[in-house]
């Protein structure tokens, strides 16, 4: 298909009708998409986003840029060749607009836009016309009407990105080694920076900066997604601690190796718990144990006395100990009426009962959302006898192939010691 160029006036302008070009174009790509042509379709596009930007009224020193927002607002934008023709031939623009009720509250302009920095919004303003053009070329020539309303949008420059920092006391009671802070707001001459765009980060800071009178304010807190971690709460309540011991705190640079902040006198406007220290000890534990069995607790508001329970036997067997108790009573189930025989043969001539050791194979132990295998409990009973022998002789004679029959064992003496012991070599998945 040949172009058909039209020449109009005595400067001769040569506009290229290329128009009825596009839209076939246009429905083509609909037909590669349509077919799944999918590398045709992007070399088509490609082509066509070419060839319009290509209509810009001072192509070649400039071009369209075609885009389109995350709302699905096209984006026309003006783009020079190289920096040479942006100077030789620079986009100027006129704008008279009528200020919105809501800026003007602001003495000036000026007042506006560093709120609008400081803030991170966008302005939108209402165009009453506007003119636009390059080197002495207008590209740009409208007004504002009823049925035709204008709108400029500025958008603030970016506050800079945020920098690895490290957050620590100065007699290193507390640290925060890797933090992502940043500013996230300049307001009524404060500063606020934050590292609430970190991801995946334990704890959320923030720090106020007064550039008046230089007071400041800081804050520390679990982020959302951690309020049940047994670390993030350790973390919270160690600081807590460095501060009521009367610790300075400090934010370090760390790619600079500078401090920006060094604290002063401070004081915090929570309560401090009076059983800081138990806490603190407790979920030191708790961590422990996370780390030995490369397990994940979360923590409850409350914890039962069979949580706690549970949680001692972690505790135990982490540091390698055994647990001890004494028993009133145990039971052991048997099926094979050998086995129970020779039992009862050998506690005929024990009046003091005999050591027993029972053991449990894959057993769980489940708390705190997190489950602990262990391969063997070994239990070493002493001086266990069965509580009724000749009971236990009757129901021998009566049992049936096939058959189980439950043993209750009693202390023969005062000395009813228990001891356990747990074999962990492998762990089970997190609930």
């Amino acid at each position: 298909m040949s172009e058909k160029i039209v020449q109009k006036g005595d400067r001769n302008l040569a506009l290229v009708n290329s128009s009825v070009s596009i839209i076939e174009e246009s429905a083509e790509l609909q037909r590669f998409l349509s077919e799944g042509r999918l590398i045709e379709a992007a070399a088509l596009f490609q082509r066509m986003m070419k060839a319009a930007s290509a209509q810009h009224p001072v192509f070649p020193h400039w071009r369209y840029d075609l885009k389109m927002d995350e709302s699905g607002k096209v984006i026309i934008g003006h783009v020079p060749a190289n920096q040479e023709v942006a100077e030789s031939h620079p986009f100027k623009i006129n704008i008279k607009f009528d200020m919105p009720e809501k800026y003007r509250n602001f003495p000036s302009m000026n007042e506006l836009l560093l709120h609008s920095y400081g803030k991170q919004e966008e302005i939108e303003l209402d165009v009453i016309s506007f003119k636009a053009w390059i080197g002495e070329e207008i590209i740009t020539d409208d007004q504002s009407s009823d049925a035709h309303s204008i709108k400029i949008n500025i958008k603030p420059q970016e506050f800079p990105k945020p920098l690895p920092m490290k957050l620590y006391m100065l007699d290193n009671s507390f640290t925060l080694d890797y933090l992502e802070v940043g500013v996230t707001e300049i307001y009524n001459n404060t500063v606020t920076l934050e590292n609430h765009a970190q991801r995946n980060v334990k704890m959320r800071i923030q720090f106020r900066i007064n550039l008046i009178d230089k007071s400041s304010g800081f804050s520390i807190k679990i982020a959302p997604e951690y309020y049940y971690d047994v670390e993030a709460n350790l973390l919270l309540l160690q600081f807590m601690k460095s501060c009521r011991d009367g610790s300075r705190f400090v934010l370090k640079v760390l790619n600079k190796g500078t401090n920006l902040f060094v604290s002063r006198e401070f004081s915090l406007d929570v309560d401090i718990p009076e059983d800081i220290d138990n806490k603190i000890e407790c979920l030191h534990d708790l961590y422990k144990m996370e780390e030995h069995y490369k397990v994940k607790f979360l923590l409850k508001e409350v914890i039962t006395e069979d949580d706690q329970e549970k949680l001692t036997i972690l505790k135990l067997v982490a540091e390698d100990k055994p647990l001890e108790g004494t028993y009133d009573w145990f039971d052991c189930k048997f099926s094979d009426r050998q086995t129970i025989e020779n039992t009862i043969a050998a506690y005929e001539n024990q009046p003091n009962g005999l050591l027993m050791v029972v053991s449990e194979y894959n057993h769980r132990v489940s708390v705190l959302g997190a489950e602990v295998l262990f391969e063997e409990v070994k239990r070493e009973i002493s001086n266990a006898i069965p509580n009724d022998i000749e009971k236990l002789r009757k129901k021998v004679s009566l049992m049936e192939d096939g058959e189980s029959i439950n043993i209750r064992f009693i202390p023969a003496t005062e000395e009813n010691k228990i001891v356990e012991r747990y074999v962990f070599r492998s762990i089970a998945c997190e609930d």
